[in-house]
């Protein structure tokens, strides 16, 4: 149908000269940004050397096993509720297996089930990848790819279960950031780091936002550090989103008042 539009319109238009093009709109150059693992590498040279990390959100681990190369006496506990990739997980950490414990739950404010929403995206030509978007929220742009049933667990039942308080915290949750961090009110009494991923578009309904995340953990007792992997968004250059580094105000890192 598209096509015979297309030939009806430069048939009007032909006899006038004209002709129809695709343009491509250029955006200006964004300039370098710094990686999450590059600032952690940075803040380790500062003296910030944590014994727990928490990966919340760990897909197939490719972050945590990067991470366990900066801090390699660390133990990570690696939470990831969708089970189409828990083997892809299982075969990338051996090299760190003995120090990382796994857990297959979603997380969120209150313990029970609920069922996890996994969108394809066919752009992505690996099937790994292409299952990357999982949510215990539901996604603006339609039907998630499949539905699959989920143990929901607080933050803070992970940490008794386990018996791991960790001083890094990471989430990456595909929207339900806040929930995660209303159930760690005990956790983050011992977290010194926390990196939250955050999203300046609507892709998820009720999905975090920026401010939700900042009156969280300002009220928590912690500070805006770092903001990290800053991603554009192809269509029209604007922000999608990207990492956030909140430390304790008590911190190490804070500790220096000076700008030189």
């Amino acid at each position: 149908m598209k096509e015979i539009v297309r030939k009806i319109v430069r048939s009007i238009l032909g006899p006038f000269g004209l002709e129809i093009r695709r343009i491509r709109l250029e955006f200006p150059p964004i300039i370098d940004i710094p990686s999450c693992e590059e600032r952690l590498r940075h803040i380790q040279n500062l003296g910030f050397l944590p014994k727990v990390i928490y990966d919340c959100g760990a897909f197939i681990g490719k972050w945590a096993m990067k991470v366990s190369h900066i801090y390699p006496e660390a133990e990570f506990v690696l939470i990831e509720p969708n089970t189409e990739i828990l083997n892809e997980m299982e075969a990338n950490i051996p090299p760190r297996k003995e120090r990382m414990v796994v857990i297959n739950a979603a997380i969120s404010n209150e313990c029970g089930k609920g069922m996890l929403n996994i969108w394809d995206n066919p752009q992505h030509n690996n099937k790994i990848t292409a299952l990357a978007a999982s949510s215990l929220l539901d996604h603006v742009q339609g039907q998630p790819a499949k539905k699959i049933d989920v143990d929901i667990k607080t933050l803070d039942m992970i940490a008794e279960e386990t018996g791991k308080l960790p001083d890094l915290l990471k989430l990456d949750l595909q929207g339900g950031e806040r929930k995660a961090l209303l159930g760690a009110e005990n956790l983050l009494k011992s977290v010194e780091l926390c990196i939250v991923e955050f999203g300046c578009l609507d892709a998820y309904l009720e999905r975090t936002t920026p401010q939700d995340l900042m009156d969280i953990l300002y009220s928590a007792g912690f500070c805006l550090y770092d903001i990290v992997d800053l991603r554009y968004r192809p269509y029209d250059g604007a922000l999608a989103g990207g990492d956030f580094f909140f430390v304790k105000r008590t911190s190490k890192l804070k500790s220096h008042k000076d700008y030189f």
